[in-house]
């Protein structure tokens, strides 16, 4: 299994945080804009692995070309 795959396929803000090294107030203000792709559960945003890093599954190894 790769990096990639091991992410959730709704990546929590402090787990995004770590991985680009933004600032969660920053990626907060980005999802509810609607700049990053992700959506609000109970309260918390996600961003939705596969559209953050649409190229990242192909980098890693696991995408088709």
């Amino acid at each position: 299994m790769s990096f990639f795959e091991e992410l959730p396929p709704l990546i929590p803000v402090r787990q995004l945080a770590e991985l680009t090294g933004m600032h969660e107030v920053t990626l907060r203000k980005g999802l509810r804009e609607g700049r990053i792709p992700g959506d609000k559960v109970d309260g918390m945003w996600f961003a939705f692995r596969d559209l953050v890093f649409p190229r990242a599954k192909e980098a890693f190894g696991d995408g088709e070309k």
